[in-house]
């Protein structure tokens, strides 16, 4: 097996002192210590910067503590304490989950072994006192994908997230900004998780490393809307909704082209391979667009059979939109006959 190279772990905190010291505690129990902690503080009023000196003194790493000028935001405060991290690889780590023991040396194995990029996994969710209430997975297969293989939309929580710092060094994290349209896309493991599925080999592993706590204020839960609720706002805002993604893609497009100028030679043909593919996702969110305005339902069904005929819902790896898509746009022809006159 490869050597594991040593980790470093970002942590973002605000107001955290409720459950931090737990998390604290669950890195000390690693049995793969962290090569050290940092932490970005986002100007907390409560015990949390307390905590962590506390935590800091008795620590067995060195823990560097940094509360910042003015708040950033959880996005932004991840990606400044992962670029404060010196060493190869990185773990984001959020302030109220649990670790398990061996989640730090599972995952900087998987990518020793699989020569990957990013390492995610899945996570058992508990509630407030940290009874296990429930499952989490990102719906991808145990295994190791190379670049432009995995859903484009897809992304993995940070808490789950440990990768090469090589990464950051592809392309700035202010470019990501042109797409905060939606603070859910290219947030900090959006951001991780767009560079890796661009350049580099994703490991994802089936098997839970993580307590991921559910306590009523999390930025992002397990499960944010219900299936029907996600019916329902895709009936009646879908056109909105494939507006937005076309823009999603040319934005994603336009980063890769930026990013292009700068990119180190051995990333330059994975480069033009992404921009590619992201103007051919642009494309088909386009032509998902032109059949959902389209005024008579028999043309939009006959738009749908159409764009399954050209591959536009193939799956991921071989650049299509996968069956998601297909049932977005199978529920979305119906929509302007239900909630829409003409």
């Amino acid at each position: 097996m490869a050597t594991v190279d040593e980790i470093s772990v970002a942590m973002a905190t605000y107001n955290g002192g409720k459950f931090l010291r737990e998390q604290l505690d669950s890195l000390a129990k690693q049995t793969a210590k962290p090569a050290e902690l940092v932490v970005c503080d986002d100007i907390s009023s409560d015990a949390t910067v307390q905590l962590l000196g506390d935590f800091a003194r008795s620590a067995s790493f060195p823990v560097h503590v940094h509360i910042n000028d003015s708040r950033l935001g959880f996005g932004d405060n991840f990606l400044k304490a992962a670029l404060l991290c010196k060493s190869s690889l990185i773990a984001f780590c959020d302030q109220d989950d649990v670790w398990y023991p061996q989640k730090l040396e599972t995952c900087a194995r998987a990518l020793a072994d699989c020569n990957a990029d990013l390492c995610a996994h899945d996570a058992d969710l508990c509630g407030i006192s940290g009874e296990l209430i429930g499952y989490h997975s990102a719906g991808v297969d145990g295994g190791t994908y190379g670049p432009l293989r995995l859903d484009p939309w897809g992304t993995f929580f940070g808490f789950t997230c440990t990768f090469r710092r090589s990464l950051l060094e592809i392309a700035s994290p202010a470019i990501r900004k042109s797409d905060d349209q939606d603070r859910r896309l290219l947030s900090h493991d959006g951001w991780i998780y767009f560079l890796a599925h661009s350049f580099g080999r994703i490991v994802y592993l089936a098997e839970p490393l993580a307590k991921y706590r559910q306590h009523g204020t999390n930025l992002f839960g397990s499960n944010d809307l219900t299936g029907l609720q996600k019916v329902h706002r895709l009936m009646t805002e879908y056109e909105a909704y494939l507006r937005k993604y076309k823009a999603f893609a040319s934005t994603r497009g336009r980063i890769l082209d930026e990013t292009s100028k700068g990119v180190p030679s051995e990333f330059s043909s994975a480069t033009t391979m992404a921009c590619q593919y992201w103007k051919n996702i642009e494309t088909l969110q386009s032509q998902r667009l032109s059949v959902a305005e389209t005024k008579s339902l028999v043309g939009r069904l006959r738009g749908v059979i159409n764009l399954w005929c050209q591959g536009t819902y193939a799956p991921s790896p071989v650049g299509g939109l996968g069956r998601r898509a297909l049932a977005e746009d199978s529920v979305g022809a119906f929509a302007r006959s239900l909630f829409r006159s003409g």
